[in-house]
């Protein structure tokens, strides 16, 4: 395939310190399952073919955006997120190497069962041996942390999963997250121009002094950098 501009021009940074570089602007696989109206698969299948062969190679879904529908969401009854993504990586080869995918867990509890069986399903669907990062997708008060990210740490010593994300989480969580030992290397949150007073003053603080970094995602195709940290923006 043909570069549609010859060259990227969008600039990439380590995922985290020492970790593998993805681009800074990454393409939010939400819209494609359904999440903002029907999109047709193949349409699907060529944004996500066209966004990491100009450079978008951050490629962002979760267990939900595949199932939706599944689980009853009112407004979104096609789902598929995850399918479009493994079709078109696995239709193109030489942009499977390229592009960096990561997915979530994310219907609760975050017991052991679940979240191996919802990473299974993902691996299916995405056509992946492994899930470069994997994330939970909100934040279990049920169940024990230490016990949600120690079935994480072992999907990533079996070869399931290459990293660990949060989402969602405060700085509350974040400290019993962190005390638990078993080290993350993201977290993703809602930053945008009308959602940044918890991001600016509690959580870019608390992840400048770790090694985190945080992936941002709106609705508003906002991205933004403070000073204390590295940013990743979601479109």
């Amino acid at each position: 395939m043909t570069s549609v501009t010859g060259t990227s021009t969008i600039p990439k940074r380590p995922l985290f310190e020492g970790g593998p570089e993805v681009s800074v602007i990454g393409f939010g696989a939400w819209p494609i399952g359904g999440g903002l109206g029907a999109v047709d698969a193949d349409v699907g299948l060529r944004a996500v073919q066209v966004a990491v062969d100009v450079g978008q190679s951050f490629i962002d879904t979760a267990e939900y955006y595949e199932r939706a529908h599944e689980y009853g969401n009112k407004t979104n009854k096609q789902g598929g997120s995850e399918t479009v993504i493994g079709r078109a990586l696995t239709a193109a080869p030489s942009l499977k190497e390229q592009a960096f995918v990561t997915t979530k867990c994310t219907l609760q509890p975050y017991t052991e069962e679940k979240i191996r069986s919802a990473c299974a399903y993902s691996m299916e669907k995405l056509q992946a041996d492994c899930i470069e990062l994997y994330q939970l997708h909100g934040w279990d008060p049920a169940t024990p942390v230490a016990d949600q990210l120690g079935v994480l740490a072992a999907l990533q010593e079996e070869g399931k999963i290459n990293y660990i994300g949060l989402n969602n989480a405060g700085v509350k969580q974040l400290d019993e997250a962190w005390a638990t030992g078993i080290r993350f290397h993201t977290l993703q949150v809602r930053y945008h121009m009308f959602s940044r007073k918890e991001i600016e003053a509690e959580i870019a603080p608390w992840y400048a002094e770790t090694s985190p970094l945080v992936p941002v995602y709106t609705n508003h195709r906002a991205f933004a950098k403070t000073g204390s940290g590295r940013h990743i923006g979601k479109s």
